[in-house]
């Protein structure tokens, strides 16, 4: 049976309460329902009761008459939290936000997403009692939701929200920054990464996060073009008679591109060699990687990534996201890379799960066995301005 009772069964529902009272002694609710599906009693929160309505009268003190108007349960709820709360515990708490440089209206948006909650004075009263970014990042099991549940005795609920808030307005916050903004000590918006704790900058990457920074990108369909018109220039080098016909160049698990598909029948003509696959790779790169050098950064790993057929081989997907987060890694100036799992979407295993990585241990390459890419760059025109980068998880 739906979860969700119908205002129809609802109605049923409380008839035969009705009904059973004249009988008996009163019977819940739950009771009836639990008679009515044969004892199959899902769990109390899916028992969706009709809501209450409520008449509310209010005035300012400096106005002379009281105005009149009917809430529904979840407004009046909301508005009866808002009103029992300690009013300086608040004012405290809203003063500690505004040292994290969210803007007044970010500020609003999170309250209010506080106030969805029951008991919002316990998050209020956590905000003077911050931990430190070494307990932070020194949670059991690397469960950040499960360490703030235990800290502050907040509803899990609430933390779920406040790990995937997100503000509206600029400057851009993404997932997992206000949350570690407001529970860390001295953790603010960061001048050069995500966050500054303390003076040092942490990179945060929640689900599906790209790993792309404001400077050194460029478009994949710029890519595209390139990668068209270099396989192009070796077909006709080759003299072979090959069709490209809506040539797919996405580089990934279930792909190895339109390139890869030709470059045994272009080698085999004896016209063109592997250092020619490999430029063309690497010349279409260059365009979404626009800092790095095609000599330097990308034919090295390209040419070990390429068998004697010029085709693709094993490690050439791992070198390509090795590459790519150095590249990112060298193009912005953070100190610490933070993948967090934000979303239901990234699987229930990885919610609220955290890895953090040096910058060196990054670029000496230690960061294996706890980063990964969660989707692979598309070269595609639908792909959108994000879609020609990695984004990253932990693993």
């Amino acid at each position: 049976m739906n979860s969700k009772i119908t205002d129809v069964y609802m109605k049923m529902l409380v008839e035969s309460v009705e009904q059973q009272s004249e009988k008996v002694n009163y019977r819940s609710l739950e009771e009836v329902y639990k008679d009515s599906v044969n004892g199959n009693l899902p769990p109390h929160k899916h028992i969706q009761v009709l809501g209450e309505s409520y008449d509310v009268r209010y005035k300012k003190e400096s106005d002379s008459e009281y105005t009149d108007i009917k809430v529904g349960d979840e407004q009046f709820q909301k508005a009866e939290r808002y009103l029992k709360a300690d009013s300086s515990i608040v004012d405290q708490g809203i003063a500690k936000l505004r040292e994290t440089g969210l803007t007044d209206q970010q500020i609003k948006q999170l309250v209010n997403t506080v106030y969805n909650h029951d008991e919002p004075e316990r998050f209020f009263a956590g905000l003077s009692n911050q931990m430190s970014a070494d307990e932070f990042f020194n949670a059991p099991n690397k469960d950040i939701i499960q360490l703030v549940i235990d800290r502050y005795g907040l509803d899990k609920d609430l933390v779920l929200d406040l790990l995937q808030f997100e503000p509206a307005t600029k400057p851009s916050t993404g997932k997992g920054e206000t949350f570690m903004m407001i529970f860390i000590d001295g953790a603010k918006k960061g001048a050069v990464g995500d966050v500054d704790i303390n003076g040092i900058e942490y990179e945060i990457k929640g689900s599906g996060a790209r790993i792309r920074g404001q400077k050194g990108f460029s478009s994949q369909t710029t890519a595209a073009r390139k990668f068209l018109s270099g396989i192009t220039e070796l077909i006709q080098k080759a003299e072979l008679d090959i069709d490209i016909v809506n040539p797919n160049f996405n580089l990934g698990p279930k792909s190895n591109g339109f390139i890869d598909q030709v470059a045994n029948q272009l080698i085999q003509t004896g016209k063109v060699t592997r250092e020619d696959i490999a430029r063309v790779y690497a010349e279409g790169l260059k365009e979404v990687y626009e800092n790095a050098d095609i000599q330097t950064d990308l034919i090295p790993w390209l040419m070990s990534s390429l068998d004697e057929n010029g085709n693709i081989t094993g490690k050439f997907l791992r070198n390509y996201f090795d590459f790519a987060l150095k590249y990112y890694t060298n193009t912005e100036n953070f100190n610490y890379l933070v993948t967090i799992g934000t979303t239901r979407a990234s699987g229930l295993k990885r919610l609220g799960k955290f890895e953090i990585v040096s910058r060196e241990d990054i670029m000496n390459g230690n960061y294996k066995g706890k980063l990964i890419p969660a989707s692979y760059p598309s070269f595609s025109e639908s792909a959108g301005a994000q879609g020609g980068q990695f984004a990253i998880m932990s693993v």
